[in-house]
């Protein structure tokens, strides 16, 4: 459990105002698990709140590791997955 302590020893540690993050003009996408624990879903809730940019997507049931474990519905949603936006190399 001490990553976890530590996960939220930062969160609650963090002294960013809520200004820095309403300052972000870059286009952001959020993922957020529904079946992810409580702070896990906060998170991303109160990012995408304060910034005019970012869009939050809503996996319904799925967990905070969903990336890792249910990265068939996490991939599609990203943005950049798609075949053309890593070019091959020559």
């Amino acid at each position: 459990m001490a990553k976890v302590d530590a996960e939220f020893g930062a969160l609650l540690a963090d002294r960013v105002p809520a200004a820095a993050f309403e300052a972000l003009r870059v286009p952001m996408r959020l993922l957020l698990g529904t079946a992810s624990p409580a702070p896990a879903r906060r998170v991303p809730e109160l990012l995408a709140s304060a910034c005019t940019n970012a869009v939050l997507v809503r996996l319904h049931g799925a967990g905070h590791l969903a990336p890792l474990n249910d990265a068939g519905r996490v991939l599609p949603r990203l943005p950049f997955a798609g075949p053309t936006v890593w070019p091959r190399a020559a």
